[in-house]
């Protein structure tokens, strides 16, 4: 500033007088916050107490107290900037040709409000790892922390790009496309920014339904039959149900048989059926190949009763041993 003076001693005498006016002018920085909202902004204004046709350059340090300054702005014609970074700012003002500067202005210190994000997670009910195609799947999107507060919902799949929800629940009954790996996140309905993407959670879906195997064995010398089904799929998450007849009919537990869900015990002969089911609605399997137990007759896969066999060979013994006795007395009477 001082060569700017003796240049306008030599040539304008009034020119001194505004440049010492100058020198004595300070700029002033205001905030209308002191704390930049997540995902907001802060808006800077900066003044001259003098005449108009100022423009203005601005001022960043870290807050550190000896982080070192750079400018961001330079030369703007407006008073205001927005800035969405914590840190110390400051500016200054210029104006003429060459610019003669204001001194510094004081020194406008802005935190950012550190956003505590929450997490979204999806839950999968029922959690089973095999699903197969027609099965009712229910998703719910978790937001931590987020119990007493307005929510919106978006999810994301491999085949979906996305879909908003009201409710953090996606129930639906599984096709072919449903396979795939699934996100979601939440939104506060007064929030613009949404929580982070989940992780994902994958989906895998059989093409067609599983099928349940009979097996039968005769308990020696008891006459019951013990009738085993199983479904050859991830077997606890499955329960059994039983049928008997031409036309499958189901058998329920104290109907002539005494039910412990996979295996049960069965005396009376026939055609026996089972099949697999889970979940709410059930989801049923298809049904076994029918096991005709206790007899020959029709079709099916027969079942011999070595009981039957012993007794028939019994009562064959018996009567060939009474004949033998009465040829024996007729003998000894003649």
């Amino acid at each position: 500033n001082n060569v700017q003076i003796q240049k306008c001693i030599y040539e304008y005498q009034s020119c001194l007088v505004h440049s010492l006016a100058m020198d004595l002018s300070k700029a002033s920085l205001r905030a209308d916050s002191r704390r930049v909202p997540a995902g907001g902004s802060v808006t800077l204004t900066c003044s001259v107490d003098a005449s108009a046709d100022w423009r203005y350059d601005w001022f960043k340090r870290q807050t550190s107290e000896y982080s070192k300054s750079f400018m961001i702005k330079s030369g703007t014609a407006e008073q205001n900037i927005t800035i969405s970074e914590e840190g110390t700012y400051y500016c200054r003002g210029g104006r003429g040709d060459p610019v003669v500067f204001t001194e510094d202005s004081n020194t406008v210190t802005i935190d950012k409000i550190k956003r505590h994000l929450k997490t979204a997670r999806i839950t999968q009910n029922p959690s089973w790892i095999k699903i197969f195609i027609g099965e009712r799947i229910s998703l719910t999107c978790v937001i931590s922390d987020g119990d007493g507060a307005q929510w919106e919902y978006e999810w994301r799949t491999t085949s979906l790009e996305s879909l908003t929800k009201i409710t953090g629940d996606w129930v639906f009954y599984t096709s072919i496309s449903s396979a795939g790996d699934y996100y979601c996140r939440g939104k506060q309905k007064m929030d613009l920014h949404p929580t982070m993407w989940s992780y994902p959670i994958r989906l895998t879906v059989h093409s067609s339904k599983p099928k349940a195997t009979l097996n039968v064995d005769l308990l020696s010398g008891s006459g019951y039959w013990d009738l085993t089904c199983y479904v050859d799929t991830s077997p606890s998450t499955w329960k059994y149900f039983w049928y008997m007849g031409e036309i499958p009919s189901e058998i329920k537990p104290g109907q002539d048989a005494a039910a412990s869900n996979k295996q049960i015990l069965v005396s009376q002969r026939g055609l026996y059926w089972c099949r697999g089911g889970r979940g709410e609605p059930v989801y049923y399997t298809e049904f076994s190949e029918p096991m005709k137990v206790g007899t020959n007759q029709g079709s099916g896969s027969l079942v011999s009763s070595p009981l039957m066999t012993g007794m028939v060979c019994g009562n064959l013994l018996l009567c060939g041993s009474l004949v033998l006795l009465f040829i024996f007395l007729l003998r000894k009477i003649k």
